[in-house]
């Protein structure tokens, strides 16, 4: 097996503590993302893939520390340069990342094969976009109504 990616950490900008974050059962991070609406802060999390998580741009900036399943901790960028991904960490992220899609994969096929359904297709998925008829629509090429 190989070795999945059990943590990132980061050291964010006047952060004493390196902030964690550790993937889902599918193997994406969650990472917050915060807007203003109507003066109100929102917080919402968006799951990343490895690749992405290494890859953004106050992340990569923040000494990225990956741990392993083995207990491995290796850091992202060597000497802080971070417009450089060592191929090593690439091979790593990339293959925790192709492992979960493979994972997901084998789980959707297995729910397909018990169920019969398509794990992308949901019932709202099966109902028509709209709610005409296609002889409701006005398929000729001019109206009847006179606004000119």
């Amino acid at each position: 097996m190989t070795k999945q990616i059990v943590e990132i950490s980061f050291l964010l900008r006047g952060a004493s503590d390196r902030t964690r974050i550790k993937p889902d059962r599918l193997g994406k991070f969650d990472l917050p993302y915060v807007s203003v609406s109507a003066g109100n802060l929102k917080t919402k999390h968006r799951p990343h893939t490895a690749l992405e998580v290494v890859r953004h741009a106050q992340i990569k900036e923040a000494d990225p520390v990956l741990t392993l399943s083995s207990g491995e901790k290796i850091r992202v960028f060597l000497s802080g340069v971070s417009g450089y991904l060592p191929a090593i960490v690439e091979g790593i992220v990339r293959s925790h990342d192709e492992f979960f899609l493979e994972k997901k994969k084998n789980e959707n096929k297995k729910k397909f094969a018990e169920t019969g359904k398509s794990v992308y297709r949901s019932e709202r998925d099966t109902q028509p976009a709209h709610s005409f008829q296609p002889d409701d629509w006005f398929l000729g090429g001019y109206d009847d109504d006179d606004h000119t």
